[in-house]
């Protein structure tokens, strides 16, 4: 079920989901209707009067009573309904982005009243096979959501975390929802009709507080034939400006120390809460009335992260991140038919750590006196620009382009190479006895300078036709070029491994560079027809092509993906079984195929060097491969002599992969069923099954034989096997890149056909008036298969297509996979009272859910019978080849309460003080465990490290606030 906030009437005038689809897009709305009479005759040549805030458009009824208006900007809209012989009709609707509602009016003869028709508050829109949810955020500013706008995602039914995030990692990528039990890399995301994906990963790149939204657009399925995703599609709306000048200003503050202390165990100590203070502000209005529009918002939010102690007990500094978020949005009517909108939106974000006595941080496990401290800096800035336009009564255009651009940057304080030091806790070490054995001393400086520069051009334009009464026909174009720059190295040249091997110390040099800059372009054509069969029956079928170019760092096509091959069909239809727009049967099929990010460009294709260096050990002495090493504490030096004795070469076996013959695109296939009924004008109830699998991923692999052997291996860098990127499956055929170019033809890879498996039932129930508002939901769920996705959450491996999970073999495991959760219980809503002159709201949001599975991965040696390691990885075999074996994290659950005060004072001013409460009862189950049962080097972990924590749900947390409304 879409679970629409919006004022649907149903009375007088009949709002239900439109007959037939007149123009509405991912920024816009639209209206249509039939007029008639009391009797059901059609009434021609009314006049149907639509206003907003903005403009007011005049369409006039047909023959058979038929009226329609496309391209409406989202929000409130009067219409008023005149013949000559009959009582006008007035009705307020607010319309909704990618939504259609149709205004079925029943005019009196002349004489009787005016006809205010009461507006529904839980009509069912048949227009769309689309489910998700779709937010007004001025409703839910009494529901308790969180300050980012991405957070309302997980509002709706289907969607939950992905498993990345600061536990592994990777905090800060945009990789975090998942959606239909799809991986965090695989949504789409827009913002005013611009793409805001990061394409270097696949996640989110624009954070905004959701003072400046208007409306969000949250899909989970169904998706018509201008989206392809293959988990959801998140759309976002700013506000706008009107003809009344309005605005807000704002200030919050979340005072960290409130929530309880952190917790931890002896190998994972979680972060203290930080301060957070938030100021911001935001006015609209008219440089010209009727015409020229204008909204403008700027908000500050100051991060303080107090310093904490490490596993060793020393002091990491404090970390200040002031960001600031700003947007502006310009809307000129040339004629009430052609509309302009310029969008323009973005962030300076710089987190910056304090060095402090030593500056030690929280590298890995947390242990030793490394300087980590720096700057880290993220920048967005996007902008985009849109023509609106209906051409005729029947014919409307949208045109779109623009450009996205993310910038991060690492700068480091200190030039010092980062050293692991493993002898530190070894027999003879300074630290022995005090720790694991198997932990390392982390010392010298950080682990990377880093400057990351992903820019989207982008344009999209598509044309609606709407052909009589009964067909609407949509067709539309849009081209991405995506550009990603990366130069990244090691601080100081080089990270350092210190070992003990055979009573000789050996020192690894880990060298990595790399200064890159690779390009995409994402090309698509899509075609769909909306017919009304009658007044109860709407079919929907098109489809869409894609084409998908991927060049590397030397400027060749590495990859490509042409339209004729990509054809993806869209299907479904709409059933009112009553025929009074209070019942919806809906289904569809669809095919969506995947945007493959450009880790894999800029690292496969592109000018990675990778190696491992060793020096020392046993291999100390003198002649041809002996080389020696030594480590001066005092001085966190490192000194090496010799030659290495073993130079592990990651890039060349695995940079310019072959492809193998008839690689194809990841395709996700999706069928979906539907029922929801409005049982009364408030509430409204919704069971829909979900299907959907995807096949063909796209891996980078080396085939070996059962005992590990390179099947080619011709590979002069690390001794092994050449990768092949790949749709991993029982065969496979390639031609080498290295001799005389010679045909490989594999008939067992040993590998399992790749796949995922989403099975999910969603029931809901929402109750909606004027003062109340209600919903609550029921998933069960089932995630199944041997690919986690595009990314893998179990090791924590960000680089789409080309991660660690299918390198070898024996790392892929089959099972219920990382974002499986059984049951979820969702609920949300508030409630109004008066009191004294003012309105109190209170609040909730709530969610429970049975934890996710969890694996045991090893260096083979607990499997029956043992498995090879054919990378050395020494923990990526899943135990038996089975994943999610070892049980599943503890049942999740979380209560938000919100107290708001909404105070009238002068005028149309309001002052509405509030008070926020998450995780009320501080409910703090790891969500997030090691799974590793072996160390790097296959040494079993001490007793107690395998399933501890690395993450925990956030503890109970205070917001307390105000703002003022003009």
């Amino acid at each position: 079920m879409r679970n629409n906030l919006t004022r649907l009437g149903l009375t007088a005038l009949t709002l239900v989901a439109g007959q037939v689809l007149v123009a509405q897009t991912v920024t816009t709305g639209a209206i249509n209707g039939y007029v008639t009479d009391k009797g059901g005759n059609p009434v021609a040549a009314a006049t149907v009067r639509l206003a907003s805030g903005q403009v007011t458009r005049t369409v006039v009824t047909g023959a058979d009573g038929h009226f329609q208006a496309g391209l409406l900007n989202a929000g409130a809209w009067s219409i008023q309904v005149t013949k000559a012989g009959f009582s006008p009709t007035r009705q307020s609707v607010n319309v909704s982005i990618n939504t259609s509602t149709t205004a079925n009016i029943k005019m009196d003869k002349e004489g009787a009243a005016v006809v205010e028709v009461i507006a529904s508050s839980a009509a069912i829109d048949t227009t769309s096979t689309t489910t998700g949810s779709n937010f007004s955020l001025d409703t839910l500013s009494a529901v308790p959501t969180g300050r980012e706008m991405s957070s309302l995602a997980y509002m709706t039914p289907g969607v939950t975390t992905s498993g990345f995030g600061a536990s592994n990692g990777n905090a800060g990528l945009g990789l975090e929802i998942s959606i239909g039990g799809a991986s965090g890399a695989e949504n789409s995301f827009s913002v005013d009709g611009l793409k805001t994906n990061d394409m270097r990963y696949g996640g989110q790149s624009v954070t905004m507080v959701q003072d400046f939204v208007d409306q969000v657009d949250i899909q989970t399925g169904g998706y018509k034939p201008e989206y392809s995703a293959m988990g959801g599609v998140f759309n976002v709306l700013t506000k706008s400006g009107s003809n009344d000048f309005a605005g807000a200003v704002w200030a919050s503050h979340i005072p960290g120390s409130l929530s309880p202390k952190a917790k931890g165990t002896p190998w994972f100590r979680e972060l203290p809460a930080a301060s957070v203070t938030d100021i911001g502000a935001r006015v609209g209005g008219a440089f010209v009335k009727d015409k020229f529009f204008y909204s403008f918002g700027v908000n500050y939010t100051l991060t303080n992260s107090p310093s904490y102690l490490n596993l060793s007990d020393l002091s990491a500094g404090a970390t200040k991140t002031p960001d600031l978020q700003f947007m502006g949005k310009l809307q000129y009517y040339v004629t009430t038919d052609n509309q302009l909108t310029l969008s323009y939106f973005g962030n300076r974000s710089t987190a910056t750590q304090d060095r402090g006595a030593g500056s030690p941080s929280n590298v890995y496990d947390g242990r030793g006196n490394a300087d980590t401290s720096g700057d880290t800096v993220h920048n967005t800035s996007n902008f985009n620009l849109i023509w609106d336009s209906t051409l005729s009564p029947n014919v409307t255009m949208s045109i779109k382009a623009g450009q996205a651009k993310a910038e991060n940057d690492i700068t480091p304080n200190t030039t010092m190479s980062l050293i692991r030091d493993r002898t530190y806790y070894d027999v003879g070490g300074p630290g022995y006895g005090q720790a694991d054995p198997l932990t390392y001393w982390a010392t010298g400086g950080a682990g990377n300078i880093a400057k990351e520069t992903n820019t989207t051009t982008q344009f999209a334009g598509d044309l609606t036709w709407v052909i009589g009464s009964d067909h609407s026909l949509k067709v539309g174009y849009s081209y991405l070029k995506s550009n990603y720059a990366d130069v990244t190295h090691r601080n100081g040249g080089q990270t350092w491994q210190l070992q003990n091997s055979g009573g000789f110390l050996r020192a690894v040099r880990n060298v990595y560079d790399n200064d890159s800059e690779a390009n995409a372009y994402f090309q698509a054509i899509y075609l769909q027809d909306t017919w009304q069969v009658n007044k109860k029956l709407n079919l929907f079928y098109g489809i869409r092509m894609e084409d998908q170019k991927q060049i590397g760092a030397n400027g060749s096509t590495f990859m490509h993906f042409k339209f004729a091959d990509y054809i993806q069909p869209r299907i479904g239809f709409t059933y009112d079984a009553t025929g009074d727009g209070k019942s919806k049967i809906s289904g569809s099929f669809a095919q969506y195929y995947m945007q493959i990010p450009q880790r894999m460009a800029i690292r496969t294709y592109g000018k990675e060097y990778y190696h491992l260096l060793y020096f020392g050990g046993t291999h100390t002495g003198t002649g041809a491969g002996q080389s020696t090493a030594t480590f001066n504490r005092a001085t966190n030096s490192v000194t090496v002599t010799g030659t290495p004795y073993t130079d592990i070469d990651y890039s060349t076996g695995w940079s310019n992969d072959p492809l193998a013959d008839g690689l194809k695109l990841p395709k996700r296939t999706e069928i979906l069923l539907g029922y929801d009924y409005q049982a009364t004008g408030s509430t409204t109830l919704g069971i829909h099954g979900h299907y959907r699998k995807l096949t063909n991923p796209i891996e980078d692999s080396e085939i070996t034989t059962r005992d590990g052997t390179p099947l080619d291996p011709n590979d002069p860098g690390d001794g092994g096997g050449q990768a092949i990127i790949w749709n991993p499956k029982g065969s496979v055929s390639w031609t080498s890149p290295f001799g005389n170019h010679a045909k490989v033809n594999v008939s067992d890879t040993l590998y399992p056909e790749a796949y995922n498996e989403y099975k999910a039932l969603d029931v809901t129930y929402t109750y909606k008036t004027s003062d109340t508002y209600l919903f609550v939901g029921y998933t069960w769920s089932r995630d199944y298969g041997n690919y986690e996705g595009l990314i893998s959450a179990t090791n924590g491996q960000p680089d789409g297509g080309i991660t660690a999970s299918y390198d070898y073999w024996p790392y892929v495991g089959t099972g219920y996979l990382p974002t499986d959760h059984t049951h979820q219980f969702k609920s949300y809503g508030y409630k109004k009272v008066k009191i004294g002159k003012g309105d109190l709201a209170l609040g909730f949001n709530f969610l429970a859910q049975s934890g996710r599975p969890y694996s045991q991965q090893d260096d083979g040696s607990t499997s029956n019978p043992v498995l090879p390691d054919p990378g050395g990885y020494a923990n990526a075999d899943f135990q038996d080849l089975k994943m999610g074996n070892k049980g599943r994290l503890p049942w999740l659950t979380r209560l938000d309460l919100t107290f708001h005060y909404d105070l009238p004072l002068e005028g149309r001013t309001r002052i509405e003080p509030f008070f926020e409460i998450y995780n009320v009862m501080n409910h703090r189950p790891e969500t997030a465990v090691l799974e590793q049962y072996t160390d790097r080097y296959g040494n079993p972990q001490v007793p107690g490290r395998f399933g501890s924590a690395t993450d925990y749900q956030p503890a109970r947390s205070f917001r307390f606030g105000c703002k003022l409304k003009f």
